[in-house]
């Protein structure tokens, strides 16, 4: 088809985002901090092109292509937090609370949980509160202990997504008994996982280089003799990145305030 003439098309895809209604936990998340009721993003959009034609006539011919994926889909996350109260210093239990004063006339009585030499603060720990308060407050009961202390942060996370396909091919016929083709393709995909908590970005990053390239030669020595020869190489290439590299303190039960990627 490209031997005598240039062909070439172009294409998309768009699905826009105003059509997509609401996660059913962001949306009671959203309720229960006062927000308002506003979906999570979904645009998916495929687009690409291609071209080929004689370079030479009736010789050498040539075709390449191009496709690009490009998504916004919000992903929706559930951790584990304090609630509001346990972030002022307030401990919570089925019969009632502790306010901090209370919380600090236990301490002073207790008598296994310090010693002389690393005696219990009077009361909260302000560390542990600084903890607590480096995190949003919990917006639901889906996880913890039903929000006497503990509850869930839900929130819709960007999990952004890029991929591009390129492909290119050479045909070249010095005659009419040989064909030599040489074909390569280069992928280059990013993946950004969703956020641990918002406005941290992607908790991780998946990156795809893989390319490869394939290269023949057919020869017909007679009607009944032919030669075909084949050679491939590919290389596979992936990379995975993180947020940080540093210690960590967590607290059991609780959600970590980073993505310890």
């Amino acid at each position: 088809l490209f031997r005598s003439q240039f062909h070439g098309a172009a294409y998309e895809y768009h699905r826009p985002t105003f059509t997509v209604a609401n996660n059913w936990f962001n949306k009671q998340a959203q309720l229960a901090s006062g927000q308002s009721n506003i979906p999570g993003k979904l645009i998916r959009n495929i687009f690409g092109a291609d071209v080929g034609g004689p370079i030479v006539k009736d010789r050498l011919f040539f075709f390449g292509n191009y496709e690009g994926t490009r998504k916004a889909e919000d992903q929706q996350v559930i951790e584990t937090v304090p609630t509001a109260s346990y972030d002022a210093g307030e401990l919570s239990y089925p019969g009632g609370t502790l306010s901090p004063a209370q919380v600090a006339e236990l301490d002073a009585g207790c008598t296994t949980c310090g010693s002389a030499a690393y005696p219990p603060p009077p009361g909260p720990d302000p560390n542990a509160l600084g903890y607590f308060n480096s995190m949003p407050a919990a917006n639901g009961t889906l996880t913890g202990d039903g929000g006497y202390n503990r509850g869930s942060f839900s929130f819709a996370s960007p999990n952004p997504q890029t991929l591009n396909t390129s492909l290119a091919r050479l045909d070249f016929s010095p005659n009419s008994s040989q064909r030599i083709f040489v074909h390569g393709q280069l992928q280059k995909d990013t993946t950004g996982a969703a956020e641990q908590f918002p406005g941290q970005g992607p908790s991780s990053l998946f990156e795809d280089n893989t390319k490869g390239i394939i290269a023949g030669d057919t020869w017909s020595f007679s009607p009944n003799l032919v030669n075909d020869l084949r050679y491939g190489y590919i290389r596979q290439a992936y990379s995975y990145g993180g947020l940080a590299n540093n210690d960590y303190v967590d607290f059991r039960f609780l959600s970590t305030t980073t993505a310890e990627t």
